[in-house]
């Protein structure tokens, strides 16, 4: 091509005649590097050209300058479209990685699913009892317990290594270093979670010891996708502006992601990097939905270790401390981690810690420990009670999720029980207070069974029949053992684990009885207006024994 002028309708030729692009797949990126090199071509060989020119000698100093303007502007608008062609071809890339990501994740599934039982009998038949059962006033927290579960079986059928890991939460408030943190952690410095003084963390996430790295998005049918095949660093774009640019929320098609990489010295340990509950509303992020999704995923695990950035104020926030005290921490243990240290001096530490101490037990919140820590670094500065790394060695042992997700069940259970057992206790009582009213009226000679007084009884006898509350003890049995079993169907064995169950001799009603419920100044009213009227039968009286009262109506006397 030397010495002739560029041609670029033959390449077009040859382009559509197929002689060009022969190893490229798709006809989009074909067509995109045809654009670019038929482009940069033809500027090139005329900026060849102009510099062949330039260093002839037949031209004046004018012409000359002329054309070396005439070259800087054309070298510019090379650089320029070169630029935006780059930027054309990233935003096309980026295209392309979501459409294959939404399509793959949304045709993935299963080809066993063995969470589809544990559904249907959560969705369908403890939903159904749970609408008929009106006892137990937190409904709410108890089939969130039932769902938790369900987002663990969800990891476990997609992940099956989990098994016997602990499930370690990590939490905090957006930019608090939670990333930071789980990424000193890892040996491998090619895999890193996002990190930013913006929130980054969007889709929650499952980081374990894995010999060679994998990056894996699931959905919720039991489907996997292999993210390593799209980009090998895809897991590192997955902020609240990367979700964002999606157009809709993409934890409703991607609720979690799970790393496997280099954890080698915790490998019994599965840390889970959650969105902070508290994103801020700047970020355009689903703060409401990351609040809950941090507390449900918070939850399911077995140990909280909760971080707190001393970038800012150094202090646990009320925010902080308020959100703690929603989460139920009984059988959690909690551990506190000051991230950044490296920003205080050490005697500034020392203070916040102190003050820290004081703070957790006015909100009567239990720690093992507190560290304050440097991520950076991966070194620990101060530490009071147990050290940081003490404490991951304590915990990182083998772990059966499934007797912990049975015991959880049987915690649901144990709530509906004991609801349901005190209410059939309670009318118990108020129906024996009101046959010894009926017997005491009798006793007294208020023998007119026709009087509306004995009808309003008989109808409080009804009210307080626990016959409802009896079946529904018989039908959360049933509830219960069909969840317990649909566990034991994916672990492939049966769980060894026994439900204590309440009885009513366990159950106190001391101020568990409702003054509305117990109707004794309906009752005196009535006797006043019967204090003239005297029976005169009395032998038919005495012979009603306790039991015939317990069993009479007097519409069939």
């Amino acid at each position: 091509m030397d010495g002739k002028e560029y041609n670029w309708k033959e390449d077009v030729r040859d382009f559509l005649g197929g002689y060009f692009h022969q190893d490229v797949d798709d006809a989009y990126e074909a067509l995109d590097e045809f654009i670019e090199e038929c482009s940069r071509e033809g500027k090139k060989r005329t900026l060849l050209n102009i510099e062949k020119f330039l260093s002839t000698k037949e031209m004046t100093e004018l012409e000359k300058e002329k054309l070396e303007d005439e070259y800087k502007y054309l070298n510019n608008e090379y650089e320029k479209h070169k630029n935006e062609v780059l930027e054309l071809r990233n935003i096309y890339n980026d295209l392309l990685l979501k459409d294959r990501l939404v399509s793959q994740l949304l045709a993935s599934k299963s080809s066993e699913n063995k969470l589809d039982k544990f559904k249907k009998y959560l969705y369908e038949d403890f939903y159904d009892f749970a609408n008929a059962e009106e006892t137990l006033a937190n409904e709410a927290e108890a089939f969130m317990k039932l769902q938790a579960i369900e987002k663990e079986l969800e990891l476990i059928t997609v992940y099956p290594t989990l098994y016997k890991k602990s499930i370690v939460a990590v939490g905090g408030g957006f930019s608090s270093g939670k990333s930071s943190f789980i990424n000193s952690l890892i040996n491998d410095k090619k895999v890193k979670l996002p990190e930013g003084i913006n929130p980054t963390t969007a889709i929650p996430t499952y980081v374990m010891h894995k010999e060679e790295n994998k990056f894996i998005a699931c959905n919720h049918n039991g489907g996997v996708v292999d993210l390593s095949k799209l980009d090998n660093k895809f897991h590192e774009k997955l902020s609240h502006d990367f979700i964002k640019s999606f157009g809709f929320n993409l934890k409703n098609i991607m609720p979690f992601m799970i790393i496997g990489t280099d954890l080698k010295a915790y490998e019994h340990l599965c840390f889970i990097d959650t969105p902070g509950y508290n994103p801020a509303s700047s970020s355009g992020s689903y703060s409401f939905e990351d609040r809950q999704t941090s507390q449900e995923f918070i939850e399911t695990a077995q140990v909280l270790l909760w971080v707190v950035g001393l970038d800012a104020n150094g202090i646990v926030s009320d925010s902080d401390l308020d959100f703690l005290s929603e989460l139920i921490l009984d059988n959690k243990k909690l551990f506190i981690v000051l991230n950044k240290a490296d920003l205080k001096p050490k005697s500034d530490i020392t203070n916040i810690v102190n003050n820290l101490i004081q703070t957790l037990e006015d909100y009567d919140i239990r720690y093992i420990g507190i560290s304050a820590y440097n991520s950076k670094a991966k070194e620990e500065i101060y530490h009071i009670n147990k050290s940081l790394d003490e404490f991951l060695n304590d915990i990182n042992q083998s772990s059966s999720i499934q007797d912990s997700l049975v015991k959880k069940l049987y915690e649901v259970d144990e709530m509906y029980r004991k609801s349901i057992e005190e209410n059939i206790k309670m009318k118990n009582s108020i129906s024996e207070d009101l046959y010894s009213i009926s017997f005491n009226l009798l006793k007294e000679g208020f023998d007119d069974f026709e009087n509306p007084i004995y009808g309003r009884l008989n109808k409080l006898k009804e009210h307080y029949s626990t016959e409802i509350q009896e079946n529904n003890l018989k039908r959360l049995d049933k509830e219960i053992e069909k969840l317990k079993n649909a566990i034991d169907e994916i672990f492939e064995i049966k769980s060894k684990i026994k439900d204590v169950k309440s009885t009513q001799e366990n159950i106190d009603l001391n101020n568990k009885i409702p003054i509305k419920y117990f109707p004794k100044n309906n009752v005196k009213n009535e006797i006043a207006k019967l204090n003239k009227r005297k029976t005169e039968n009395k032998k038919k009286l005495r012979k009603f024994s306790k039991n015939d009262w317990l069993n009479w109506d007097y519409k069939t006397y």
